[in-house]
């Protein structure tokens, strides 16, 4: 992606403040993410019990969620803010 010499849109151009205000909300997604998957992976035994599904199924579901916050993350209307994107 190229910039426009001193364009503010150009992420070595940001201030000190959007820089962090962009590292904290990856850092707090990052740790939801972490805790959810933690917690699918706690429940798997007992969802396999209830539901009567093999493991295969279970971590298929662990997998699915694990993708699913990947491909987002990698969408640019999730960034909208911070990058113009010709669409």
């Amino acid at each position: 992606m190229d910039f426009p010499p001193s364009s503010r849109e150009n992420p070595f151009f940001f201030s000190k403040a959007r820089k962090r205000a962009i590292l904290v909300a990856a850092i707090f997604f990052t740790g939801i993410t972490a805790f959810n998957t933690a917690s699918y992976a706690i429940g798997e035994q007992s969802m396999m019990r209830d539901l009567g599904l093999t493991s295969t199924q279970a971590s298929a579901g662990l997998a699915l969620y694990a993708w699913v916050c990947f491909v987002g993350a990698l969408q640019p209307r999730t960034f909208g803010v911070f990058i113009q994107a010709d669409m």
